[in-house]
C-alpha cells in the first residue's frame, strides 16, 4: 500500500509494470491511496476484515510533513494498523531542533510543510504502535544519505 501515492501513482504504476512484466502478478496485490484525492476512503482500508494489518508493506512517502501533529499521531496509527510487517516512511524533520517536542512550521521548500517533528519524536509514535526499527534496511535505502528514511517492522 502506497499511502500518499499523490495524483499519478508513480510508484504503484512503476511496481505493477514490474510485477506484470515477471509474471508475478497474481501473487501481489499493489494499491495506491492519495488522501488529496479521497479523504474518506482510508475509512474504508481501516474497516477491512480481521485481520486489519493486511498489506506487507505500507509506504508513505512525504506525506507526514503536510500534516498537523494531531494528524500526524493520528496517521501513524492508521499505517501500523494497516501494515503487518512493514512501513517505509520518509519526510523532512525539524532542521535545529531546541528539544524532542521541537516542531519546525515552514521550512523554505514548500509552503504546504507545516509540521517538522523531530526524528526521535516521529521514531517513538511508531514504538508506542508495537513496531521496531530496521536501521539495516534503512541504511540501504536511504541511498542519497539524507537521513530521513525510517523502516519499522512489527514486533
Amino acid at each position: 500500500l502506497d499511502y500518499g501515492c499523490g495524483p499519478e501513482g508513480h510508484l504503484v504504476r512503476l511496481l505493477r509494470d514490474y510485477l506484470t512484466a515477471h509474471q508475478s502478478h497474481s501473487q501481489v496485490c499493489v494499491m495506491g491511496y492519495d488522501p488529496q484525492a479521497d479523504p474518506q476512503r482510508i475509512d474504508l482500508l481501516r474497516s477491512a476484515p480481521e485481520p486489519k494489518a493486511i498489506w506487507d508493506l505500507v509506504i508513505c512517502r512525504e506525506v507526514l510533513e503536510h500534516c498537523t501533529l494531531r494528524e500526524i499521531r493520528r496517521l501513524v496509527s492508521t499505517l501500523c494498523a494497516l501494515s503487518s510487517q512493514f512501513l517505509y516512511v520518509t519526510t523532512r524533520f525539524a532542521t535545529h531542533p531546541a528539544h524532542f517536542l521541537s516542531v519546525d512550521t515552514v521550512d523554505g521548500l514548500d509552503p504546504t510543510h507545516i509540521s517538522m517533528v523531530t526524528q526521535p519524536f516521529l521514531r517513538m509514535l511508531f514504538v508506542l504502535e508495537g513496531f521496531t526499527r530496521r536501521a539495516d534496511l534503512e541504511e540501504k535505502m536511504d541511498w542519497m544519505k539524507k537521513g530521513r528514511c525510517l523502516v519499522y517492522e512489527r514486533t
